[in-house]
């Protein structure tokens, strides 16, 4: 028996088998193939000045090059680590005593060899536990190579936005200058009052502060997005390609189930309590046998040896395990609670992002097709009547800037339709977004302290 309990533990997946594993549970629910991003793999060099990435690119630069991603394949290897020992049977505990006889003579020994039966016993339960336990490491692996490649898209297509917005301001800007500079001249000349001066100088300062937030803004985002493809501060100027998400009007019907089927938060805790339930007999065993070893003894007396078996039992006369039976099924209602609970917020993810995706897409085509094009024909208007001398030229520049304006609030709605498209992206992908997310990576630490702390 114990030689197949031996041969059970030599079978633990290689490390490659395991990162291939993480690479299945990616691939299975987006798609997306995944490099080697193992802390062994090479990082891959920072590109040229001035390349231009996709968000393909940017993600599996992401990939590569993210530090706490490879930090965290080691927690691989110490699951696996953890697998191996489970597998190992207790090394044996030897005794020895020696007697000296006041009248001398030979000395009287008496020697133990104790193994302990429970550990020996349960080592196909530490086995399983650990296997499972191998499996959420490869979860929490996978789920958070899946957060690095959506919040890189995320970030990337931020920037894509506050690109359009740094330069509609930037017009804006020259517009209010350009207003401010000629009210001056008008000033100058006697043919407008101070205050009208005043006015345009406002509204020119103001347009020079939005100016001057969406550049920042847009640096800082580059900034943001640098770090995370593990750029260096200096470096480089890269580019973006240009390339919005493709539009999309409809929502799949079977997404609350992908969702639900996909979730990392739910197959992490499903996991965590099948761990946790693998682990439950010997949990029972433990508590209702606290020590069991049997072995052998040889005792000398007197120049003769005694030699026979041994056994040593806790006896459970006043602990009977009923106080770990109850906190087991305290902890089994605990996962099935959380189960539950993790179902609603997934569901509810799904709704918000359904509802967020068709405002904003509502939004989107409202700008393009009725707001803009209304602009567009006040402008026209405006044009014409400055021609026939019916309008002066602050009142058509105050037409320009409001068209300004509608172009920047459907940039700003394009930004919210693109930021939709990724969260519903995510929930297939098994995330749950944004505000969500915090909650994701509390399921994952409680399934950690489960570990540590609920399994024998």
């Amino acid at each position: 028996m114990l030689f197949a309990l031996v041969i059970g533990a030599c079978t633990t997946p290689s490390a490659q088998e395991t990162v291939a594993d993480v690479r299945n549970h990616v691939e299975a629910r987006t798609g997306f193939s995944v490099e080697d991003v193992s802390r062994d793999a090479p990082e891959k060099t920072s590109p040229s000045d001035d390349l231009v990435l996709s968000s393909d690119q940017a993600i599996r630069l992401a990939l590569a090059n993210n530090q706490s991603l490879r930090a965290n394949f080691a927690t691989l290897e110490i699951a696996r680590a953890d697998l191996i020992q489970a597998g190992l049977l207790p090394n044996p505990i030897f005794d020895a005593a020696f007697r000296f006889p006041d009248d001398g003579g030979a000395v009287n020994l008496d020697l133990g060899l104790a193994f302990e039966l429970l550990d020996g016993l349960a080592l196909p339960i530490r086995r399983k536990v650990a296997k499972s336990d191998l499996e959420i490491a490869k979860l929490q692996t996978a789920a958070l190579i899946v957060d690095v490649a959506i919040d890189t898209k995320r970030k990337y297509y931020d920037i894509l936005a506050a690109e359009r917005l740094d330069t509609i301001l930037s017009t804006a800007r020259e517009a209010a200058k350009a207003s401010y500079t000629a009210a001056t001249k008008l000033h100058e000349a006697g043919n407008l009052p101070q205050l009208q001066v005043d006015g345009e100088h406002v509204l020119y300062l103001e347009a020079d502060v939005r100016a001057q937030e969406a550049a920042l803004d847009l640096q800082m985002k580059r900034q943001n997005l640098s770090t995370l493809l593990g750029l260096p501060e200096n470096k480089p100027s890269w580019k973006t390609d240009g390339n919005v998400p493709p539009s999309s009007n409809a929502i799949a019907d079977d997404l609350e189930s992908v969702a639900l089927s996909n979730s990392f938060a739910l197959a992490i805790g499903r996991r965590t309590k099948t761990s946790f339930q693998h682990g439950r007999p010997l949990s029972d065993m433990r508590a209702l046998f606290t020590d069991v070893s049997g072995g052998a003894t040889a005792e000398r007396d007197d120049g003769e040896w005694e030699v026979g078996p041994s056994v040593e039992i806790g006896l459970p006369l006043f602990d009977h395990g009923q106080a770990n039976r109850l906190k087991n099924h305290a902890t089994v209602d605990f996962y099935d609670a959380r189960e539950r609970h993790q179902q609603t917020l997934v569901r509810n993810a799904v709704k918000m992002a359904q509802a967020q995706l068709t405002l904003s897409k509502y939004k989107v085509d409202t700008y393009r097709s009725k707001i803009l094009p209304l602009q567009e024909k006040l402008l026209n208007g405006a044009r014409a009547e400055l021609n026939a001398m019916q309008i002066g030229l602050f009142e058509i520049l105050g037409v320009k800037r409001a068209q300004l304006n509608a172009v920047t609030e459907l940039v700003k709605a394009e930004s919210d339709y693109w930021r939709a498209l990724i969260d519903i992206e995510y929930l297939k992908a098994g995330g749950l977004p944004d505000a969500s997310k915090s909650v994701v990576a509390a399921a994952r630490s409680q399934s950690a302290g489960d570990r540590n702390g609920a399994h024998p």
